[in-house]
């Protein structure tokens, strides 16, 4: 229809590779109040058909619901005969199809990332992190969105089958490096962290009107608030480049090892929504045909995915920190004390760090 075309009615049959359609004929509706309906065996090639299921499910339990999703199943269907029903499951052989078509559900494991993932298999019950253990933090920044992932690791032995334990996250929008880091001053209070870790990429850019780059605008950042590590002070280690072998390394950290019979990766349940969020809907890219999944993924529901892979490549580890960090030992502290025990009663208004004397 042209442009402007305002309709009562909309109705997609079956999935639809141009995800554009949806919101461009969501648009005629507004006039007239008008209503879509979309029906699809859920093959899960459209990016819309299952953030619509998403929507739909977290609307259940909302007061205003915009979304309902009814599924209509074969074996429910009183017009086809029960010897036909179990013909057409004898010909199904694939898992994935015998959720699609028998079931009725989206069949993730054929374009998710993190298939294996589940807060059954991989959550536990949050608990008060032991001052003993090693804390970390991996920074995802940005302004759109910026990211941090908080790890702990306990001391090595059998009681605790060396896992990594992911307790807390900070996901903030519209937010630059001084509201990142006084959000991470919220969190780190005065607990002690071994290291900060940092997308290296993204670490080296500088804006385009020049200036400090964002590693070191987060670094200054971190100064003003007070944020430190015990490694790396107010800096940051660099996060694995590679998106292929990091990804390829956090399976490692998912996969349920046989001779603990738990995976290594444990997450807080309740305490990281949106990481949650998005390793549920880190997907695959699909090949031009939109049909075959490739290796690389796409780039959305990706900020703590990102922070999770840079944390892989570091590969935690437990190191004996001290109960409080002393932080007025700081290099530049120590600094500022020397020069003040130097300073002149007459000159206080400035220090030397120059040859010859001071005009």
């Amino acid at each position: 229809p042209k442009a402007g075309t305002q309709i009562h009615l909309a109705l997609f049959d079956e999935e639809i590779l141009d995800s554009t359609w949806y919101a461009e004929t969501s648009l005629r509706l507004m006039r007239f109040g008008g209503r879509f309906i979309w029906s699809a065996t859920p093959h899960t090639s459209s990016q819309g058909l299952l953030d619509l299921h998403d929507r739909a499910i977290v609307e259940r339990e909302s007061a205003i619901q915009r979304i309902t999703e009814h599924k209509l199943l074969l074996v429910d269907n009183p017009h086809i005969s029960e010897d036909n029903k179990e013909a057409m499951k004898a010909t199904i052989t694939s898992p994935d199809e015998w959720l699609i078509r028998i079931e009725g559900e989206f069949a993730t494991a054929g374009f998710l990332v993190y298939p294996e993932f589940s807060m059954k298999t991989h959550g536990v019950e949050p608990f008060p992190i032991p001052k003993l253990w090693t804390r970390y933090m991996v920074v995802d920044p940005g302004y759109q969105t910026a990211c941090a992932l908080f790890f702990a690791v306990p001391p090595e032995g059998p009681e605790n089958a060396q896992h990594v334990y992911l307790f807390d996250e900070i996901y903030a929008n519209n937010c630059d490096a001084n509201r990142f880091a006084e959000l991470c001053a919220s969190k780190v209070k005065d607990d002690v962290y071994y290291e900060f870790v940092i997308d290296s990429h993204a670490a080296r850019m500088t804006p385009m009107s020049g200036g400090l780059t964002i590693g070191q605008q987060y670094e200054k950042a971190f100064a003003k608030f007070d944020v430190q590590s015990l490694k790396t002070r107010f800096g940051f280690v660099p996060g694995v480049d590679d998106v292929k072998a990091g990804n390829l390394a956090v399976h490692d950290w998912l996969y349920i090892r046989p001779q603990e019979g738990t995976p290594k990766l444990r997450v807080f349940r309740g305490a990281v929504p949106n990481f949650e969020h998005e390793i549920k809907r880190y997907r695959k890219k699909q090949d031009k045909t939109n049909k075959a999944y490739l290796d690389d993924p796409q780039q959305r529901n990706n900020h703590a995915m990102d922070a999770l892979r840079y944390a892989r490549g570091r590969d935690f580890k437990w190191h004996r920190c001290p109960a409080k960090l002393n932080k007025g030992d700081s290099l530049y502290q120590r600094f500022r004390k020397a020069m003040e025990a130097k300073k002149d009663p007459d000159t206080t208004h400035y220090v030397n760090l120059g040859p010859g004397n001071a005009a």
